[in-house]
């Protein structure tokens, strides 16, 4: 493929709404249950917004709608597909985060793990077992 990278500016703002959809649902779900707005519009529109499933579906559309633009670029310009390219630039794109990601969990299970406290210990026990952190 050329080196010109295609950059879509009109796609922030939907990965911007995407994005506080999903932090909305993480920050408000637990809280708006006690205001007394039962069976009303806001009611509705902050049960739709807090739902973070809806923000992972939009980066769901929009990384398939990326992921097939790429796709058939390459098979424009090359008459062809690479998928093996094509998954090694996914996995260098991607594999950093989840490292990074990684990484902090098992910080944040390691500086818990060392608590004296027994209910706790076997607590993150259960909770990272499959893990093996502790």
């Amino acid at each position: 493929m050329n080196n010109d990278k295609v950059y879509f500016k009109n796609l922030d703002s939907i990965r911007f709404i995407a994005a506080l959809i999903v932090f909305l649902g993480h920050a408000i779900y637990p809280s708006y249950k006690f205001l007394p707005i039962e069976n009303t519009y806001i009611e509705k529109f902050l049960l739709t917004i807090s739902d973070g499933g809806t923000g992972v579906s939009i980066f769901f559309v929009l990384s398939g709608f990326l992921i097939t633009y790429l796709l058939i670029s390459e098979h424009e310009i090359k008459s062809t597909i690479s998928l093996k390219k094509f998954y090694i630039r996914r996995f260098l794109r991607t594999w950093p985060l989840w490292k990074c990601s990684q990484q902090v969990v098992q910080f944040y299970f390691f500086c818990t793990c060392n608590n004296s406290s027994g209910d706790n210990q076997n607590r993150i026990k259960t909770k990272s077992e499959k893990f093996n952190f502790c």
